[in-house]
């Protein structure tokens, strides 16, 4: 098949137009989302031909305010089978749910309900465990292996010695009445309000359990909350014994991923054993979209953890990922539910560090199972209109460089790539249902200069160079900006 080429030039007329005729204003006049019955049209008329195009695309423009220059620079084949539309539903947590992802997770090992915050009872083997790992760390130089980083000047751990030597004296005075078997009820899986676990209550509905493997203990804890203000379904599993002690989840992390860097085989393996524990939860189908290795740098040795980013399936493809929903606005996109997706951290060696699974849905019904889309040099317009009406303050990262560098600065945007699958939307007019429909996703790059003097500003919350944002999703049915 022949594949079609978008070039700048198709859309070189339309963007001129544009920037001579908008207002000042940045945004005055972008198409944002809109229950304008545009895109319920749109829905169901079938695609004819999967997408097969080449885009080729560079520009450089400016907003209509001049405070932002903008750099297309687009070289990318996109292509994939005509995409359907689904609609969903939130699926909120049951306990047997929560039960069903724990034993897929740790089989038939034994679950216990977290203690509560205040005044917890604990048996003599665990006292007897938290104060032996305490005590390699009652040190400044054990505190200095544990925390210190490349780069990183503190070396004064003593607050922290005497915290963890003040937990160490709590414990031991525990001993001497703590009874020899575990306090701990049996989980029954059964949610309760937050109240029972915790100081600062929320009105949320939750299990909090805890399991051991070897000498590691994890905390389970689900979440659901189905009130008018915001809803909440969501489970996790992390390093600790959830009661918040100085140090735990630090030091069972460095102990299990202070390894040589992962090898493919055991990236490959992590990714294996993601997905087959995603299928023994049945809680929806589940693809992965990313896997990568992070790497922590700390003086005593680096830490690695194999990362795997998952989304719902739709129509055998996996949502995109990364998707920013507001919970509270006016705004047609606002939602009282946040994105659907589950990740997974494991050790170089298969160790799992931490799970958490947001926002399951189940699908109520596959409204299209091909849908048409907008021309590519449509959504280009789209793309082009939306930049050119976004100044500086309403680039990514201008908040965070705005606390940072109070000073007058300027901006200059390279876009680098583009990227086409499903996206969430809200139903027009009908609360806790939504659409996932294609859509496109454009990302780059803001770089911020002083105004005065073109020095570069730097980033510190970017750990490395041209690090990638999402600058805009579009609805690629309606042109829409989600």
């Amino acid at each position: 098949m022949k594949k079609k080429s978008v070039s700048a030039g198709l859309c070189g007329a339309l963007c001129l137009s544009l920037l001579a005729g908008c207002a000042e204003s940045p945004k005055k006049d972008v198409v944002t989302s809109k229950n304008d019955g545009v895109f319920q049209q749109n829905i169901t008329v079938q695609a004819t031909a999967p997408l097969d195009e080449r885009l080729t695309y560079q520009d450089t423009f400016t907003s209509t305010d001049g405070t932002v220059t903008y750099t297309l620079d687009l070289d990318q084949e996109l292509s994939s089978q005509p995409l359907p539309v689904v609609e969903v539903v939130p699926h909120y947590l049951t306990g047997e749910d929560v039960e069903r992802v724990a034993r897929a997770i740790f089989g038939d090992a034994e679950f216990y309900e977290k203690m509560p915050q205040t005044d917890p009872k604990f048996s003599k083997q665990q006292l007897q465990a938290y104060i032996s790992w305490m005590s390699g760390l009652a040190t400044q130089d054990a505190l200095a292996r544990l925390y210190q980083r490349e780069g990183n000047g503190h070396t004064d751990f003593s607050e922290e010695v005497d915290l963890i030597k003040w937990y160490i004296q709590y414990f031991t005075t525990q001993l001497e009445t703590a009874p020899e078997e575990n306090p701990q009820k049996p989980c029954d899986w059964t949610f309760r309000g937050d109240k029972a676990y915790q100081r600062d209550a929320h009105g949320n509905d939750v299990i909090s359990a805890t399991v051991k493997l070897g000498d590691i203990e994890y905390n389970i804890y689900a979440l659901c909350r189905d009130k008018k203000d915001y809803k909440l379904s969501e489970v996790s599993v992390g390093l600790s014994s959830g009661l918040g002690l100085f140090g735990e989840t630090d030091y069972l992390r460095a102990k299990l991923c202070r390894t040589p860097e992962p090898t493919e085989e055991q990236v490959t393996a992590a990714r294996e054993k993601a997905q087959a524990l995603l299928d023994r939860m049945e809680l929806g189908t589940w693809g992965i979209r990313d896997v990568h290795v992070e790497k922590q740098d700390f003086v005593d040795a680096p830490e690695y953890t194999i990362e795997v980013l998952t989304t719902p399936v739709f129509g055998g493809v996996p949502a995109l990922d990364g998707q920013l929903i507001y919970l509270t606005g006016s705004d047609a996109n606002a939602s009282s539910y946040k994105i659907s997706c589950a990740s997974f951290r494991f050790s170089a060696n298969g160790d799992l560090i931490s799970f958490d699974l947001e926002s399951p849905v189940d699908v109520k019904s596959v409204v299209n199972e091909g849908v048409a889309t907008l021309p590519l040099e449509e959504l280009m317009d789209r793309v082009k209109n939306y930049f050119s009406l976004t100044g500086l303050e309403e680039t990514k990262q201008y908040g965070v460089m705005n606390s940072w560098y109070p000073e007058p600065m300027t901006c200059q945007v390279t876009i680098s790539e583009l990227e086409y699958g499903l996206a969430r939307m809200n139903v027009p007019n009908q609360e806790g249902v939504f659409y996932y429909s294609p859509a496109i996703v454009v990302y780059g790059h803001p770089d911020f200069y002083s105004q005065a003097t073109g020095e570069h500003l730097e980033n510190f919350f970017e750990t490395g160079q041209n690090e990638r944002y999402d600058l805009v999703w579009i609805n690629a049915v309606d042109g829409s900006i989600l």
